[in-house]
């Protein structure tokens, strides 16, 4: 474990995904003031020892009360410098966190907007920011009527940000029944929709639906798969470019690699890009990473996600570093 004086400024790392992560380049990066990185993770690992000079254990991320009431303990003598928040799971706590301590996060709100996808499609369609048709539902029969004006195929997903989880592709309808009945198994015991439940509890955010019986379906976006990704500096937001996503063929939601610069003509760039800033502008992030995943066909653009956090995915972070000379995860702990 690293000897840094517990006197020194401390960076709360919360939830991240560890593999690849720069502990000693942005330790190193603090222009030779001491910065102490605290890990807070569930179930932190002794092999992490040599990259953080704190580790502090907390509950699974969906226990968002329990975790929040852990770090206000360890912290209510004296606040972090900064909260590192670039994963799915540690935005919750930790928007609610740097809420209460006065420092620099998305607020829950914009959080709220980003992990719940049903409040993140009206905002967006309200906006006019382009989305597929969507609709919330909870039987079968609902889809159908969906399907009858929209036609198929069509998608159906879990309201809680769930990195494809619960996430079916509905060909046809003779699909129907078994695709609705198969996610609605699986909603009850969602990690994902627990985490979305405990954190609008402890923001007092209303979700507009419930979680473990409603969900999405929606109109399946054809077209080019394209993600915008960068950082918001308060709200100015700073892309590190547009990269066109390979996708797995059946079903298509798992990305398989991606392609830094995306093949498109200049125009369209900015374009893609427009329609990014677009997105994250209307859920209210600020102070935070983005990514937006978005399609491009016959309709135009059209947003799919709107994540508050970097893209993390295997390589990311050196594909970007070679295309724009920026390592997204150190200039995000900066």
């Amino acid at each position: 474990m690293n000897r840094t004086s517990e006197a020194s400024p401390t960076l709360l790392v919360l939830y991240p995904y560890l593999e690849g992560f720069p502990a000693r380049e942005i330790a190193a990066a603090a222009a030779g003031r001491p910065l102490r990185l605290l890990l807070a993770d569930e179930l932190p690992a002794a092999q992490h020892d040599q990259a953080f000079d704190e580790l502090l254990e907390l509950p699974a991320p969906e226990r968002v009360a329990e975790s929040l009431e852990v770090l206000r303990r360890r912290f209510d003598r004296r606040a972090p410098a900064g909260i590192f928040l670039q994963s799915e799971v540690g935005l919750a706590t930790g928007a609610l966190l740097a809420r209460e301590l006065g420092l620099s996060a998305p607020p829950p709100e914009a959080v709220h907007a980003c992990v719940n996808k049903y409040l993140s499609r009206r905002l967006l369609a309200e906006a006019g920011v382009p989305v597929p048709p969507f609709a919330l539902v909870q039987e079968a029969a609902q889809v159908r009527r969906f399907a009858r004006e929209h036609g198929y195929p069509l998608v159906l997903k879990a309201v809680a940000s769930s990195m494809s989880r619960l996430v079916s592709l509905v060909a046809a309808e003779q699909e129907v029944e078994e695709a609705v009945a198969g996610l609605q198994r699986r909603l009850p015991g969602s990690a994902d929709l627990q985490r979305l439940a405990g954190f609008a509890r402890a923001a007092g955010l209303e979700t507009g639906c419930d979680p473990f019986r409603q969900f999405l379906v929606e109109g399946f976006a054809e077209g080019q798969p394209v993600e915008c990704d960068g950082l918001l500096i308060g709200t100015r937001a700073c892309s590190f470019g547009v990269l066109e996503q390979v996708l797995s063929r059946d079903p298509p939601f798992f990305f398989e690699g991606y392609l830094l610069p995306a093949e498109s003509a200049p125009a369209a760039v900015e374009l893609m890009r427009g329609v990014a800033e677009a997105a994250v502008r209307t859920v209210g992030l600020v102070d935070a990473g983005f990514a937006v995943e978005m399609r491009v066909g016959k309709d135009g653009v059209q947003v799919i996600e709107v994540n508050g956090r970097l893209g993390l995915d295997d390589g990311f972070a050196e594909m970007f570093q070679l295309y724009s000379g920026v390592q997204p995860m150190l200039a995000a702990a900066r």
